[in-house]
């Protein structure tokens, strides 16, 4: 068996690394794919009468709310995408503690129904409604910067600079 130097396993490993690692519209493109999944796999257990309404209802309404930015994000560059995916990984664990944490049933007070106390489905409906709504001013906010620094950093000079 012929041993190889550290150098030449490096540099095998690195070549290995590169060619393996997904790029972001690659990624996009399995996380709608995912999204899809999830979404037909929720309408199941929406019926499913032995479950809860909110173990379907959740992935029912954060599949489609996932799709909207993502099919935004696979045509806009990378950065946007990594700054949206931050947000995402913070959100979506924050939305699902909240829609536990709320009651199941809407609870009225002594003047009749509530109208700022709300149940499990109206914390999704808000919480999917908040996500793609923010996702979607983020995506804009960033690519906006994003191709401002691209007309900045041009490589041919400009009138503003001499």
């Amino acid at each position: 068996m012929r041993r190889h130097s550290f150098r030449s396993l490096k540099r095998y490993g690195l070549r290995w690394y590169h060619n393996h690692v997904m790029n972001y519209k690659k990624r996009i493109f399995w996380f709608i794919c995912t999204s899809l999944l999830i979404f037909g796999v929720s309408f199941p257990l929406l019926y499913n009468t032995n479950l809860p309404e909110s173990v379907g209802l959740f992935p029912g309404l954060f599949g489609p709310a996932m799709l909207i930015p993502l099919i935004v994000l696979y045509f806009i560059p990378e950065p946007v995408f990594h700054a949206w995916k931050k947000f995402a990984l913070v959100s979506i664990p924050i939305s699902m503690v909240l829609t536990i944490l709320s009651p199941s049933q809407r609870e009225g007070s002594i003047f009749g129904p509530s109208f700022f106390s709300s149940d499990k489905e109206s914390t999704i409906w808000m919480m999917a409604s908040l996500f793609v709504l923010i996702s979607l001013i983020l995506i804009i906010r960033k690519a906006i910067i994003v191709h401002r620094s691209k007309q900045t950093n041009s490589p041919f000079p400009t009138s503003q600079t001499k």
